[in-house]
């Protein structure tokens, strides 16, 4: 992060604060989708937009990911049904939990609802 100081003519030199510890230039973001080409294209999408992105096909391998790389996400896109039966929706309220905070996030799914056809 590039910090600088701006000067008017009629205003005085304020020189710009010192560097905080801990701050972050990129978003960290977590995804979690059982479905390996939707986790890739997050993925370079998000990292097109300078994140760091965590990847995973489980809650269990997302926590561990996070734990190695001690990664602590902004946001979180999860799928709404991801195998073995686990629902997007505990994911994201147990990842609440666990940071305390209301952590953003966005639900994706692959499912479609039957479609009827259109009568003219």
């Amino acid at each position: 992060m590039q910090l600088f100081s701006i000067q008017t003519p009629n205003s005085p030199v304020v020189p710009a604060p010192p560097p905080t510890q801990g701050v972050r230039s990129q978003c960290h973001i977590l995804v979690i989708d059982d479905d390996p080409p939707v986790r890739q294209a997050f993925t370079w999408a998000l990292q097109d937009l300078d994140c760091l992105v965590i990847a995973a096909a489980t809650l269990a391998d997302a926590l561990a990911q996070m734990t190695r790389m001690e990664f602590t996400p902004d946001a979180v896109i999860v799928d709404f049904h991801l195998e073995g039966g686990v629902s997007g929706f505990d994911v994201i309220h147990l990842l609440r939990r666990l940071f305390s905070v209301d952590l953003p996030a966005v639900m994706i799914t692959g499912d479609a609802p039957s479609a009827t056809p259109m009568s003219g």
